[in-house]
């Protein structure tokens, strides 16, 4: 029995041994495959990360590309406008030359109309009693001529006929009542 038991145990033993190894191999194989994984997956993690800044690295080159580009069209747009408010400036300064150059001409004409006005109203004042009446229509006429002439120059110059309009009323009251306190 006791050859029996020693059997046994050494029977056990060599079963404890080869179960033993069995444990060691199966533990070894299974640090081989969790180390396998760990690097399939490490690597893994290194592809898609050195997707990831290929595809950022693309964006910021595309998204520079953009800046650039908008950039660029910023600066024509603002050369477009300086280029167009020059021209708009320039054409603006013409107009008002030539406005200020009308408004000359029309002041000279009004100014020689009332020269001619009063060398009228000099020469007729010897004989009031008969000129008054010609003198009235003289002045209606001068009146409806230069009215003639600003309605014409006030289609393109409204500001020009106020005052124009203002000045050959004062005007015309103020011979009017040269006439009346001389009468």
């Amino acid at each position: 029995m006791q050859e029996e038991m020693e059997a046994e145990t050494n029977e056990r033993e060599a079963m404890d041994g080869t179960r033993t190894s069995e444990f060691k191999v199966f533990e070894q194989d299974l640090i081989a495959e969790i180390n396998a994984e760990r690097q399939a997956r490490k690597e893994s993690n290194m592809l898609i990360q050195k997707s990831i800044e290929d595809e950022v690295y693309k964006l910021s080159v595309q998204i520079a590309k953009e800046k650039e580009q908008r950039g660029k069209q910023e600066e024509h747009c603002i050369h477009q406008l300086a280029s167009s408010l020059a021209k708009m400036q320039e054409a603006l300064a013409i107009e008002k030359e030539i406005r200020e150059e009308n408004e000359e001409k029309l002041v000279g004409r009004i100014a020689e109309q009332m020269g001619r006005l009063r060398e009228t109203m000099a020469g007729e004042k010897r004989a009031r009693e008969e000129a008054h009446t010609a003198i009235f229509r003289m002045i209606e006429e001068m009146q409806d001529k230069v009215s003639e002439e600003i309605e014409s120059e006030s289609r393109n110059r409204e500001e020009t006929e106020d005052f124009l309009v203002k000045l050959l009323e004062e005007t015309c009251n103020k011979v009017e009542l040269g006439i009346n306190s001389r009468s």
